[in-house]
């Protein structure tokens, strides 16, 4: 049931039965029965009969967060397509607006001033992980870019947020990385912090993935500044490749993506504009390389300052040995590449060589972000659902289909918008209807489950009066079958409603509690039937107790289906032998 192994093992000894049974949605029920004509009071306690219940799909408690959060713009969306909206030319609007408030849900952030830290927790985790690969669809599918240029700097700012986040998803080998944030936090404790091993790696670090305010805070506290403030002229070199360091930060150019606000740089829209300045910054970069009196300076009075400051420099360059020394996973070489090297791509395969080459340093634990992100960038939209579908689960499934539809050329889609053989619904549906099932097990949620039934265009009726129709409502209080009325009369399945208040009713007359049954069957003909056959009236009911609940049931059912005019005797006997349980 799951790729990991088999969920629970029960034990069925000789002589014994194991009876198994489907519960709601993902849950099975196991019985081991013990064997007949042994008495209970000679059985071992490990030899009676075990009841084993076995759930899979269970949501932790950040999980059932998204899920509530996500409900509301999942049905707006449904909404909007039900009404015929999806075939208009601004639909993507629709669909980016539905994709951002699901993303928020998940935790967006789109300030590229600082990466995202790793998540704590696996549960933290779960959820970055969908995050990160619905950012990846929201930018190749939803979102317009005015050229493949913006699209690509999109991507890159995707790379610029999430590094840090893919390498803690490598298990094997994100114990041997420290964290930017802890490399960070250690340097600004110290009284020296260009002296120590991480300052200058860390400089460089923050300026191949493009965080130049964070590395030009870095630079700031270097103490070279105070001491030339404080006329040590043995600093004058440090002083002035560092005033020239931060400049050249400053002034870096950058390609506009979809939005360039957040930026912090000189940004441009045209590719011809950028290559031009582009030379003129590259030419300041190299001309300050090339003053080997100020070099020689800097290296007698500072030799570790000397050596990072040219190690950014030729990274700024894209010198691919610096981009390859300086980064430590490939999401953080591929961004420093689209950066630095190649920053005018003119094609996704391109991207897609560019991105496999990167992706030397890739280890088989966060394959899950790898295999996706090249099925996109193949343009292998079939490959990107189902790699999907076995790896982020149904939650993902249930909501992120209305980012791949939104793609302009739909033909890929065509097999999976087709009703599966044997079945009504298409891929997407059942993706829905398998997401509600894995919601089934939990039962404080039973009404989210009614909510994406409701929305399922050709199996959701029929599934919705089905779980309606099987919720065990007669053991909980009337707020719960009010709601679920509710739910029925909302979603135009009024026969179900009637079920709901009967079967409370009856089960409420049953136990005796007279007010809750009147209160339940008032509107239904169950009792005036009993009353019309024993010639009472209604106030001379008072509470009675009926000791066979299911012979209860069934003598209800008969009196339902039984016509009056063949077998008007037998149902009004059926009527006396109930109603002497229930009438003084």
């Amino acid at each position: 049931m799951e790729e990991e192994g088999c969920l629970t093992k029960v034990t069925c000894g000789a002589n014994r039965r194991l009876h198994i049974s489907w519960g709601a949605g993902n849950e099975l029920h196991l019985c081991d029965i013990a064997p007949t004509g042994v008495p209970a009071s000679s059985r071992r306690k490990d030899e009676g009969s075990n009841l084993t219940v076995v759930k899979w799909g269970w949501q932790s408690g950040s999980e059932r967060r998204v899920c509530y959060d996500c409900l509301e713009p999942w049905i707006e969306i449904q909404k909007q397509r039900t009404n015929g909206l999806a075939g208009e030319g601004n639909w993507w609007a629709s669909v980016l607006e539905y994709s951002e408030r699901v993303s928020q849900v998940l935790g967006r952030q789109d300030d590229l001033r600082v990466p995202r830290e790793v998540p704590a927790n696996e549960e933290d985790m779960w959820i970055a992980v969908r995050r990160i690969v619905w950012e990846l669809l929201e930018i190749f599918y939803v979102r317009p870019s005015a050229s493949l240029s913006a699209q690509i700097q999109d991507f890159l700012g995707w790379l610029q947020r999430n590094s840090q986040v893919v390498i803690g998803l490598d298990r094997k080998h994100a114990s041997d990385v420290i964290p930017l944030e802890t490399m960070l936090r250690g340097i600004y404790e110290c009284e020296l912090p260009e002296e120590e091993e991480q300052y200058w790696a860390s400089v460089e670090l923050l300026v191949l993935l493009g965080f130049n305010e964070a590395a030009i805070d870095l630079l700031g506290i270097h103490s070279a500044w105070t001491r030339w403030q404080n006329r040590d002229t043995a600093v004058r070199a440090q002083f002035e490749i560092l005033e020239s360091l931060i400049t050249i930060l400053q002034k870096m150019p950058r390609l506009a993506g979809s939005n360039s606000a957040s930026l912090g740089v000189k940004v441009f829209n045209n590719v011809s504009d950028y290559n031009l300045y582009k030379s003129k910054w590259s030419l300041a970069c190299r001309q300050l390389l090339q003053n080997e009196v100020l070099w020689q300076e800097c290296s007698e009075s500072s030799a570790r300052t000397a050596k990072g400051a040219k190690t950014v420099l030729n990274g700024l360059l894209g010198q691919e040995t610096a981009l390859r020394d300086g980064t430590r996973a490939w999401s953080e070489l591929l961004c420093a590449q689209l950066l630095h090297r190649y920053p005018t791509i003119e094609s996704l395969s391109e991207l897609s060589s560019l991105t496999e080459y990167c992706m030397e340093r890739c280890s088989k634990d966060s394959e899950v972000i790898v295999d996706i992100l090249l099925a996109i960038l193949n343009d292998n939209v079939q490959e990107v659902i189902s790699l999907s579908s076995q790896t982020l689960g149904p939650w993902f499934m249930a909501h992120a289909p209305e980012l791949i539809l939104a793609r302009p050329g739909q033909r890929e889609l065509r097999e999976v918008l087709t009703p599966i053989q044997g079945r009504q619904g298409n891929q997407f549906e059942f993706f829905v209807l398998d997401f509600a099932e894995a919601l089934m097990t939990n039962p404080s949620m039973w009404q989210t489950v009614c909510e994406y039934l409701a929305w399922c265009p050709t199996c959701g009726e029929t599934a919705l009066q089905t779980f309606l129709s099987h919720l065990p409502l007669t053991i909980q209080d009337d707020k719960a079958a009010l709601l679920a009325m509710q739910i029925a009369n909302k979603h135009g399945l009024p026969a179900v409603a009637a079920q709901i208040s009967r079967s409370v009713g009856l089960h409420s007359w049953s136990k005796g509690q007279r007010a809750r049954a009147l209160f339940w069957l008032r509107g239904h003909d169950d009792v005036l039937k009993v009353l019309e056959a024993t010639g009472r009236q209604e106030q001379e009911i008072s509470p009675g107790q009926w000791e066979d609940e299911e012979e209860c049931w069934k003598l209800l059912e008969l009196l339902e289906d039984m016509p009056d005019s063949k077998k008007h005797a037998v149902r009004l006997k059926l009527a006396r032998s109930m109603a002497e349980h229930f009438l003084h």
